[in-house]
């Protein structure tokens, strides 16, 4: 990466580097992104166990009529899964880039933090001492675990 040289600090005499940037770049890798997300969520509504034709999805989706069965499946099954699987998609992205921001690591997971090990050590806790214990307790006391031990692991860091 190039660098061209900007100000003069008055005081130490010294240039301070200005980084050249690529908006342009920038510009066409979002909007490739954005494209390829479209595409994608177009073929995930449209390709299933009932293969329906694009159309019909454009349909289903601005003008639904509630007498096709298609029209439901888009409605009700799909479009919902395919929104559902784009926002747990960024918020992993976000979570990523917290966890990296804050222990400046490119290479953070989940696992160097200890969430991983406080949800597996919760949930061998409960399937010991409580075996009957429904699935949405199971989830809530591993994310309690993943919250403890990512206090630990940060509290003696």
């Amino acid at each position: 990466m190039s660098t061209t040289f900007g100000t003069t600090n008055a005081a130490t005499g010294q240039s301070t580097p200005k980084l050249r940037t690529r908006p342009l770049a920038a510009a066409f890798i979002l909007l490739g992104g954005i494209a390829a997300l479209i595409v994608g969520i177009a073929l995930s509504v449209s390709f299933g166990a009932a293969d329906i034709a694009l159309t019909t999805v454009w349909e289903a989706v601005f003008r639904f009529n509630p007498e096709s069965t298609q029209h439901q499946i888009v409605q009700e099954l799909r479009l919902p899964r395919v929104l559902a699987g784009m926002m747990v998609g960024a918020s992993f992205a976000v979570a990523g880039a917290l966890m990296q921001g804050m222990t400046r690591n490119p290479m953070a997971d989940s696992g160097l933090l200890g969430l991983n090990a406080g949800a597996g050590f919760m949930m061998a806790l409960c399937f010991a001492f409580f075996p009957g214990l429904p699935f949405m307790y199971l989830i809530l006391y591993s994310f309690v675990g993943a919250g403890i031990g990512a206090g630990l692991v940060y509290g003696i860091g």
